[in-house]
């Protein structure tokens, strides 16, 4: 099949949602760490469970609460799970290109459920199909897993770490098999990842920590740039795969991604939207005013007044206004919230 860059593009906002826990429902807890995620995508999610021996996916079209419609998942009886919601570019609407992504490899059978971007994905897959590899979508996730099923290392944990050495760009992933649960950021932290707490002593990881407190667990950690997260019978278990400079900062997580009531590299979204809203609104009126045809002597009068203290409760007013209001009615509505 002949790729179509178009096809599978600017999908970073997909969410991602895995938990490990013995004795919750995983189906449900899984279900609703997607429903709290909606706002990352609607195009499509889906649902992968195990039962200690192979893995079930359960995927389809369409919001995660019509996707499950009549009824979740029966619960298999393993204590991992993962989920996904898919937001993409048009054109790209393919069922095949659903997500958990479930595999057979030489190491067993593993699902994947990808957030962000590749930037040399085209690189790599033209590189695999020249050694053979065939593809049956055109999403970046299947390039990840036949770079994990073609390794050499001598365990999975080792394979998928290789596969991330070589893969480039803003992603975070979950993945699991039949006895574990994975997470991995890449090294320049674009895109968001974090740990939670369940009640009864499990672990979860996700795109945004809403996800935790929609179904009670409580938030741990982000998951470092560069990290890889290995979860089992004997606990968390973190990887340094790699280390960049300095970490970088998406704006669009911030103010277009992320929950505004989400954590998310230890601060709440609101703040940093909240900061820029006052700045924004202080160069606004300071720009205003310069235009103004005064006088020099009082242009000077203006320029050394105190401009943080005289326009404190017009800032404010302006954060409110342009921020604060719309976030929240958003908060109200994530679900159904339409990107713009």
């Amino acid at each position: 099949m002949q790729y179509d860059s178009v096809w599978d593009k600017l999908h970073e906002e997909c969410g991602v949602f895995g938990i490990y826990d013995k004795e919750a429902d995983i189906p449900r807890y899984v279900y609703w760490g997607l429903f709290a995620l909606q706002h990352r995508g609607q195009e499509s999610g889906g649902i992968a469970l195990t039962d200690g021996t192979d893995i079930h996916n359960h995927r389809g079209m369409g919001l995660i609460s019509s996707v499950f419609e009549k009824e979740l998942p029966a619960n298999e009886g393993g204590p991992i799970g993962i989920g996904h919601v898919r937001y993409s570019t048009t054109g790209s609407n393919n069922p095949r290109n659903i997500q958990p992504l479930a595999v057979y490899t030489s190491m067993g059978e593993i699902a994947l459920a990808h957030n962000g971007n590749l930037t040399n994905a085209r690189e790599l897959r033209t590189r695999l199909e020249d050694d053979g590899a065939t593809f049956q979508t055109t999403m970046d996730s299947e390039v990840i897993v036949n770079l994990i099923s073609r390794s050499r290392k001598p365990t999975i944990e080792e394979r998928i770490i290789d596969s991330m050495t070589q893969i480039k760009g803003a992603f975070s992933l979950v993945l699991m098999t039949n006895k574990k649960l994975y997470g991995a950021r890449d090294p320049l932290g674009f895109r968001p990842l974090c740990i939670g707490r369940t009640e009864t002593s499990g672990y979860v990881i996700a795109s945004e920590t809403c996800a935790l407190d929609a179904i009670g667990a409580t938030f741990v950690r982000d998951v470092k740039p560069g990290e890889f997260i290995e979860i089992g019978a004997d606990g968390l278990k973190s990887t340094m795969y790699a280390e960049a400079e300095r970490k970088q900062v998406c704006s669009f997580e911030y103010i277009y991604f992320a929950r505004p009531d989400s954590i998310m590299d230890g601060q709440m979204c609101t703040r940093p939207v909240w900061l820029w809203g006052g700045k924004c609104g202080m160069k606004r009126i300071t720009m205003r005013t310069s235009s103004f045809p005064f006088p020099t002597a009082v242009r000077r009068r203006l320029s050394a007044i105190p401009w943080p203290r005289a326009f404190l409760l017009t800032s404010a007013s302006l954060r409110i206004a342009i921020w604060v209001v719309p976030l929240l009615n958003r908060i109200r509505s994530n679900v159904n919230w339409p990107f713009v």
